[in-house]
């Protein structure tokens, strides 16, 4: 009979393979960590472990008329909560992040997903993005993130 690992120990085994997520993205003078390069990051380490993470709970926290402060885009700022559960042993963990999202169409509540997803995947799995707030220079730190074969 095989003893059944626990969710920690899983979720400790994704973050020691984990390495820095490149940012691959480009905005006007920044670049960032894509929502797609953090999940390609993170996908196989889970599923390969059966670990699942899917939103529960999702809870507006602007009205439904907010918007930028230009007034041309809707905005919406979620606060959703995830569940990392472990398919073998029936063990979860809930936790909450916030996203925000502007649309000038109906794209504000997918972006205020993606932006939540990223970060729970950012915060629960511990992965740098080679941010560091207190370095003179704007080196990356770390090894880079790569998607990984489901083979364990």
């Amino acid at each position: 009979m095989t003893e059944t690992r626990s969710l920690h120990i899983k979720l400790s085994e994704v973050m020691g393979a984990l390495g820095r997520v490149p940012k691959n993205g480009n905005g006007p003078g920044y670049k960032y960590a894509a929502a797609a390069d953090v999940a390609d990051a993170v996908r196989d380490l889970l599923a390969v472990r059966h670990i699942t993470m899917m939103p529960v709970k999702m809870e507006p926290l602007t009205p439904p008329d907010a918007t930028t402060l230009s007034g041309k885009q809707a905005l919406l700022t979620l606060l959703v909560t995830w569940r990392l559960s472990d398919g073998d042993s029936g063990e979860s963990i809930d936790f909450q992040t916030v996203g925000t999202g502007a649309d000038t169409t109906d794209k504000a509540s997918s972006k205020a997903m993606t932006a939540t997803q990223k970060y729970a995947a950012l915060i629960s799995l511990t992965m740098a993005t080679g941010d560091d707030p207190e370095a003179a220079a704007e080196e990356p730190r770390g090894r880079v993130a790569t998607a990984r074969p489901a083979a364990e």
